[in-house]
């Protein structure tokens, strides 16, 4: 089994630092906590087999959904080299062979043979399903989710998602200043060099809440990750719904972008391949509403397609750089001000884009940044609505 499925890809910036076996070794201690694994096992192969990839929307209570969206496309595409059918029979044997008496060491051996990027998207996979969207409140963990896949102790739920929520945010805060570092040193975005906002993902730069949560700014991370995908030529997703005041769609609008190295281009639905359906991509949900007081702007997200970074960038430089963290008033969540001028004045030039902040949505707000395959993309039945996750002014 180990020489069928074990995997030699390089798991750079794929939450190096977590010890993922170790996690379940220690987690993993009853007949029904195995069972609850190889089932969670059996699921996330269907998910993949079947190109459901919003089921990787993970979260972790941090400002981190573009990093967590990154990291879960990386995994799934990592994931679909390995030999999934090889993974899969080898799971459901061990889950259904009538002769296996449940000795941890056995189960564990078994696990650490699983390949790590396997494991990680599980994981990935348990966080998405521990959160649940509550009208009025937006997305929260609920732990008892996890007991949909098999009747384990709520203790058991609590202890998995909570330590998974800080191991994913640590390292997600740190793989942004990892992504700077693999870009050329001379590569920029819109005559700004990526170097001058990676500096402040610097692992000197993020912030840690009292339960060891890591964060890192937002309008920071976000350029350091828009400049990875256009550097590797990498396609992205559009999905904006224009809304009236009660909420109402009025208009969907999808658009496929590609990274040109310089900023991003629109890809035609023709020029996608049946072959490239069942890809990962980075999907970036926004909203646009139109309210009694205030026409919804006529210009189109279309005109910021070259540009798309600046477009995103208008949107956080409206947006708390950190979240303020319920549990720890004493958290930080004041914004990091560059000391460079060119940062300063593109940051204040986003500030100058209208109908973009919560206070006036009326053009183009980003609500929500997850993975999904183009075949979701394109089936937009399938991808979540975009306007329950900010509560709109």
């Amino acid at each position: 089994m180990a020489n069928a499925i074990k995997s030699s890809i390089d798991c750079k910036n794929l939450a190096s630092d977590f010890d993922v076996i170790h996690f379940f070794n220690h987690r993993l201690k009853k007949e029904e906590h195995f069972y609850f694994f190889y089932e969670v096992s059996i699921r996330v192969i269907e998910s993949l087999s079947k190109g459901r990839y919003t089921d990787f929307d993970a979260h972790t209570t941090s400002n981190c959904c573009h990093g967590m969206a990154l990291l879960a496309c990386r995994l799934i595409q990592n994931v679909q080299k390995l030999d999934l059918e090889k993974i899969s029979a080898s799971i459901l044997n061990k889950k259904n062979s009538p002769d296996v008496i449940f000795a941890n060491t056995d189960h564990s051996l078994f696990i650490a043979l699983l390949p790590r990027e396997f494991l990680l998207l599980l994981c990935v996979y348990l966080l998405k399903l521990s959160s649940s969207f509550i009208p009025e409140l937006g997305i929260r963990v609920i732990y008892e989710n996890l007991k949909q896949i098999s009747n384990v102790a709520n203790a058991f739920c609590i202890k998995m998602i909570k330590t998974l929520q800080k191991e994913f945010s640590k390292a997600i805060a740190h793989s942004y200043f990892n992504y700077a570092c693999d870009l050329p040193s001379n590569f920029s975005l819109s005559n700004i060099p990526t170097s001058k906002w990676g500096k402040y993902v610097h692992p000197s730069m993020l912030r840690k809440d009292k339960r060891g949560v890591l964060y890192a700014s937002c309008i920071f991370s976000t350029q350091v990750i828009l400049a990875y995908l256009s550097h590797n030529k990498e396609r992205i997703g559009v999905f904006h719904e224009t809304i009236d005041q009660d909420k109402q769609i009025i208009a969907k609008k999808l658009i496929l972008l590609e990274g040109t190295g310089n900023g991003f281009r629109e890809v035609l639905q023709e020029e996608v391949s049946s072959k490239d359906q069942n890809k990962p991509i980075i999907i970036f949900g926004a909203v646009g509403q139109v309210s009694q007081d205030k026409k919804y702007r006529k210009q189109s997200v279309r005109d910021w397609i070259p540009n798309f970074q600046d477009l995103v960038l208008a949107d956080n430089a409206f947006y708390p750089q950190f979240p303020k963290v319920k549990d720890d008033p004493s958290f930080d969540s004041s914004s990091i001000i560059p000391v460079e001028k060119e940062l300063q004045e593109k940051i204040q030039a986003g500030l100058s884009v209208e109908g973009v902040s919560k206070e006036d949505p009326s053009f183009c707000l980003f609500t929500h940044i997850y993975p999904a395959s183009i075949k979701e993309f394109f089936n937009v039945s399938s991808l979540p609505d975009v306007t329950r996750h900010v509560q709109l002014e």
